[in-house]
């Protein structure tokens, strides 16, 4: 039976993703999350069940802080969140955002929000993350500050997320988010189908494949623990971008599928 071959290979390319993202729709603390004083799991979410919470009812000066998250060789990045608060818009109550380069060692505030109006609702927030916050161990902060209780008003944050520009890299490289991860593939054409094969050297929790034109061509949803693995889908040659979420991360890279031709030894050569 004859076979078309393939050769695959992953191109040095940036393309945007998602860092972190936490809807705060499992347990308390979210994992790598931490928090100190009255920060809590509250099930008034802007989408799904749960949000972060802070209540105003008692003098506080209490942080909920990020995982570490991995910016290095980003060439941008941005923080986005929605976030629900109540108390008159007074510099009684406030949340302080702050960037850490370091891991939290050192944190330099990069705004302020100043809770109200009461019934608001759930508010829409964006900011560039600074060049000088690339770093692999970049870390945010959110400092609630209440110096006049009142009972009825509240901070809620939800549907967080740290995207930015991922740099892909060569086959042969090591892609840093958020450890070190070497995906490779390849592939074979047979009866009208594209067989993949996948290696990984860590735990991939989804992995999609899809057409420059934006449509998914395969996508498979469970765990995948390190190792090869085969799949098969309907598709012709071209370019395709690879998604591996790991550990929370997505991590996108170009995939160029072209048509290699077989050396045919011939007689007398």
């Amino acid at each position: 039976m004859n076979e078309i071959l393939f050769a695959v290979w992953l191109m040095g390319v940036n393309l945007p993703g998602d860092i972190l993202t936490e809807g705060f729709e499992g347990s308390w603390t979210p994992s790598g999350w931490t928090y100190d004083g009255g920060w809590m799991k509250s099930d008034s979410a802007r989408t799904g069940t749960g949000c972060a919470y802070l209540w105003a009812g008692q003098i506080r000066d209490d942080t909920l802080i990020t995982p570490v998250i991995n910016l290095a060789g980003s060439t941008q990045a941005t923080l986005e969140f929605y976030q629900w608060s109540c108390g008159g818009q007074d510099p009684s109550k406030m949340t302080a955002i702050l960037f850490s380069s370091d891991g939290g060692t050192t944190w330099n505030s990069i705004d302020t929000l100043f809770w109200g109006p009461k019934a608001a609702g759930y508010q829409f927030y964006a900011v560039n993350i600074p060049s000088p916050y690339w770093t692999s161990n970049f870390r945010i902060a959110f400092r609630g500050k209440v110096s006049l209780a009142m009972s009825s008003c509240f901070f809620r944050l939800d549907d967080f997320r740290v995207y930015g520009t991922i740099v892909g890299v060569d086959e042969e490289e090591y892609v840093s988010l958020p450890t070190p991860l070497r995906v490779t593939t390849s592939t074979r054409f047979l009866s009208g189908r594209v067989h993949l094969t996948v290696n990984t050297n860590s735990p991939i929790e989804r992995l999609s494949l899809y057409a420059v034109n934006g449509s998914r061509v395969f996508h498979h949803p469970s765990p995948l623990s390190a190792g090869t693995h085969f799949f098969s889908f309907d598709g012709p040659v071209g370019l395709y971008i690879l998604h591996a979420t790991s550990r929370g991360r997505l991590i996108s890279l170009p995939v160029q599928i072209v048509p290699t031709v077989k050396r045919i030894q011939v007689d007398g050569e």
